[in-house]
């Protein structure tokens, strides 16, 4: 591992990178020419998508391809929805079998992200909306916080977070919207949420951290988008800048410049122990902010059928749109004076 040389962060506080599930969720379709290509668009690290748990010997290799250019890969991972009969057979809030099947699955993802490990002092997140299938299988009375379908997932995500502890694999889990997954569908849900999962007895050592995304803020955000990021600072652990139509950076509606703008606020002008844990590992500077692109071209049939949103303009210029949101990301970033190195 230690042969891989990390390229040089360009910011203080954070590290840019993409979602490379624009591209393909085919691992075999990432190759070590694209990656070249991404890396040269100034891209720190990326994000795999994790989807095949029978794939991982290609996983493992798109990590070393990824890391051959300096690139620092994380995994992106859902619970699996509705099977080919209609039916959920995986889901952390539901009955003991589809417990048991979630937590085989997410450990097999685990195994894969600490296979996927190439730098030694990066450990591998696996990121997702992991509380429940995606299309929100709980109904309106199960997804209030503290239901029984809620408490049930809490301890389903306790138990598989200390078992990724003992891997070296770190947990981030990505609230929603309520037409994707109704149990996480807030800033607000997700905190508490995650702050459940930190506290519950399964979890042991190990602290889940939150993923925030300005899409879905954009959707599902209070009045005072400010107060969503400093409320859900002290469960921070990254963000995805994405428009609303999950286009081009710079192209939509979602306040991106303002959402970084409060981040990077809060953590330069609160004492570090008033944010919790986990931003006490970026006010500390020990660990950067993952910042990861995610735009959505709609080349990929079954993302398209599930999320719903795309933008078919960049069908066929993935990079293009990659590294035209890039220059937008770091346009911000320059703006943010303070989050420069």
């Amino acid at each position: 591992m230690s042969t891989y040389k990390k390229k040089a962060r360009k910011y203080k506080f954070v590290r840019r990178g993409i979602v490379l599930i624009h591209f393909s969720t085919d691992p075999n379709a990432i190759t070590s020419e694209l990656l070249e290509q991404i890396a040269a668009t100034g891209a720190e690290t990326v994000q795999v998508p994790v989807l095949d748990v029978s794939l991982k010997t290609e996983y493992v290799k798109l990590a070393q391809r990824a890391a051959e250019h300096g690139l620092i890969a994380s995994v992106v991972t859902v619970c699996p929805g509705a099977d080919e009969n209609g039916s959920i057979s995986c889901d952390p809030g539901g009955e003991e079998v589809q417990q048991s099947n979630f937590e085989r699955y997410l450990l097999s993802v685990c195994e894969i992200a600490k296979a996927m490990q190439m730098f030694e002092d990066e450990p591998v997140k696996v990121v997702g909306p992991l509380a429940e299938p995606l299309g929100g299988s709980a109904s309106a009375e199960e997804a209030k916080v503290g239901s029984p379908r809620w408490n049930r997932s809490v301890a389903t995500l306790a138990r598989v977070a200390n078992k990724a502890e003992n891997l070296g694999v770190e947990l981030m889990i990505e609230w929603l919207n309520r037409w994707e997954q109704r149990l996480l569908c807030n800033a607000a849900r997700g905190k508490a949420f995650i702050c459940a999962v930190n506290e519950h007895s399964r979890v042991g050592d190990a602290f889940v951290t939150g993923l925030y995304d300005s899409h879905h803020a954009n959707i599902e955000g209070s009045r005072d988008p400010e107060d969503d990021i400093e409320q859900f600072l002290p469960v921070l652990g990254g963000y995805h800048p994405s428009e609303n139509t999950r286009g081009i950076i710079g192209t939509g509606r979602a306040a991106i410049g303002d959402e970084l703008e409060s981040i990077f606020y809060c953590i330069d002008s609160q004492e570090p122990h008033t944010l919790g844990n986990a931003s006490l590992i970026l006010a500390t500077e020990k660990r950067p902010l993952d910042l990861w692109i995610e735009i959505f071209s709609g080349s990929d049939e079954g993302l398209a059928a599930a999320t719903c949103v795309w933008d078919s303009t960049i069908v066929g210029q993935e990079l293009k749109a990659t590294e035209h949101s890039l220059q937008a990301l770091d346009g911000i970033l320059d703006d943010l004076q303070f989050a420069t190195a």
